[in-house]
């Protein structure tokens, strides 16, 4: 990440390992014929990649919750701007900022922000403010690269006193490109969405932020934890639904979408 001595997140691997259990189960078609169609490749294939995912956000969640420390003891905007200044911020990060309970907003690298900006307004600050826990945005279009970026908040307190919101935003370019299946599992692509189906991250830009059912022409899918459903489509394209294990305040799932051969 951007310190020198990088941030390593092995104990949160070694808790989603013991969480997750690879059990699956059918929709539209039964269990045993779902199953049966899956080879043990596909399915670790499946698992390893939610992992990949967690890692990747736990690796952004630990080095914002790390400053929360830091800011609490000098919250004042100008002692702040110092200590972001003098993080050697990599290109993951696109803005890094801290908005506090009086009002003030300090941003780095510095943006020109309309009269009257008040973080407490915003949703980002209302979000976290009200959970007091870190909390993980829907990507959203950046409107200079139009690329999908994240943001990634959490409360600073002092003792049990609340001073504001320390928040980043992310690119997620790296988190796109895990996305990609390797060409040996017989997965024809990764996509992560929401339990109501909304598609958060798809390889293909212009299918993100759309709906799985208006992306495969289908009605209803449940989407839960290790389950796999056959859709009645000409390609017998089965869906495969992981949950992304320890994202904070999100319910985030992984879907394989394997299309059948045969058909």
């Amino acid at each position: 990440m951007i310190f020198s001595t990088k941030f390593k997140a092995s104990l949160l691997t070694a808790f989603i390992c013991t969480c997750v259990q690879l059990t699956f189960l059918s929709g539209a078609s039964s269990y045993d014929e779902v199953f049966h169609n899956l080879g043990s490749d596909i399915k670790e294939a499946g698992y390893s990649k939610s992992l990949k995912i967690s890692q990747w956000v736990g690796d952004h969640q630990i080095l914002v919750e790390s400053f929360q420390h830091a800011i609490s003891t000098a919250p004042e905007p100008r002692n702040v701007k110092s200590f972001l200044d003098n993080i050697a911020w990599d290109d993951s990060y696109i803005y890094s900022y801290f908005g506090s309970n009086d009002g003030d907003m300090t941003m780095i690298p510095a943006l020109t922000l309309p009269p009257g900006y008040d973080p407490r307004n915003r949703p980002w600050y209302s979000r976290t403010h009200d959970a007091m826990t870190t909390t993980l945005s829907e990507p959203y279009e950046d409107a200079g690269t139009k690329e999908l970026i994240l943001t990634l908040t959490t409360p600073v307190l002092n003792d049990e006193k609340f001073l504001g919101v320390f928040g980043v935003d992310i690119n997620t370019r790296t988190l796109i490109n895990l996305l990609t299946p390797e060409a040996t599992t017989g997965i024809n692509q990764f996509f992560i969405v929401t339990q109501d189906g909304k598609i958060l991250f798809h390889p293909n830009k212009d299918v993100s932020l759309t709906f799985l059912n208006d992306t495969f022409q289908t009605g209803h899918i449940d989407i839960k934890d290790n389950y796999a459903v056959t859709l009645e489509n000409s390609a017998g394209t089965t869906l495969l639904f992981y949950k992304i294990m320890n994202l904070p305040a999100s319910n985030w799932y992984l879907c394989a979408a394997i299309t059948n051969k045969e058909e």
